[in-house]
């Protein structure tokens, strides 16, 4: 018995100990990809790198995933994460501006986008897409200046040395091409004359005697006319005229028709004939 004991202690002993098994994972994974070059991954606004990525370990429940990148518009989305379950994320940011990378030797210098000054050396930002003007400015430097035709998504690097001197000003030409003002037509006045219904001086008791008629027209530029240089006054004259002249002639029809008839003395109607009365 006691060899027996002895033997089996010693097996005992050279036996591996028993291992538990390994417990059921309470995480989840998040896969993110994307086509946008650079864009950094957030997970409940704390930055995970840059997309595509794999994201381990996420506890079960909702998460905030956002993706961002300048020049680009942002995207976020709530997501649900379960245990031991992998979920896929397609996340592709679409383009509005541009990205402006500026560097030079002088620490201090200002960037200016168009006139307006937007930070300092180092600097990366947003530039607005269209023709851009960018300088770079510092006291007792010669200003740089260059222009690029800004689009969507693409980035732009500014890395000079400035040199010494005093600043040059210089304006921008604006894109707009420089048409010449057209000169207004000038639109002939068609504003017909504005002739007085009254009687002209000579008829109107009214009128100051020995005062000539004058007639201004409406758009004429204010020149003004004599009453015998005038239409109407003729045709007054010519109506008069024509009827002095057809009053004359009918009066004349009219004594003629008044003249006595022939004196062929009385006749009398008889038996079938017209004669002379019998006295």
């Amino acid at each position: 018995m006691l060899t027996l004991a002895l033997v089996l202690s010693l097996v005992t002993a050279k036996l591996p100990p028993l291992k538990a098994p390994p417990a059921p994972s309470k995480t989840g994974t998040i896969v993110v990809n994307s086509i946008t070059p650079g864009a950094k991954l957030f997970l409940d606004d704390k930055s995970q790198g840059t997309a595509p990525m794999t994201l381990k370990n996420v506890v079960p429940g909702e998460h905030k995933v956002k993706l961002k990148k300048l020049g680009y518009l942002m995207s976020e989305e709530t997501v649900v994460v379960e245990a031991n379950k992998t979920l896929e994320l397609q996340i592709d940011l679409l383009p509005y501006a541009g990205i402006l990378t500026v560097k030079t030797q002088q620490k201090g210098a200002q960037v200016f986008v168009d006139g307006k000054g937007v930070g300092v050396v180092p600097y990366e930002g947003e530039i607005s897409i269209g023709r851009r003007a960018v300088e770079v400015k510092k006291d007792g430097f010669q200003t740089y200046r260059e222009v690029f035709q800004v689009g969507a998504g693409e980035t732009y690097k500014v890395d000079v040395t400035l040199q010494k001197g005093a600043p040059e000003t210089s304006a921008d030409v604006p894109l707009v091409a420089l048409v010449p003002k057209k000169k207004k037509a000038q639109v002939e006045d068609d504003t017909p004359l504005d002739i007085p219904l009254e009687a002209p001086p000579s008829l109107n008791p009214k009128a100051p005697s020995g005062a000539p008629l004058q007639v201004v027209a409406g758009g004429d530029g204010g020149k003004s006319e004599m009453w015998y240089q005038k239409w109407w006054v003729w045709t007054i004259v010519g109506a008069v005229v024509v009827g002095g002249v057809a009053g004359a002639i009918g009066g004349s029809l009219a004594a003629q028709s008044q003249e006595p008839a022939p004196a062929f003395g009385p006749w009398e109607l008889g038996a079938g004939r017209l004669g002379p009365m019998s006295r």
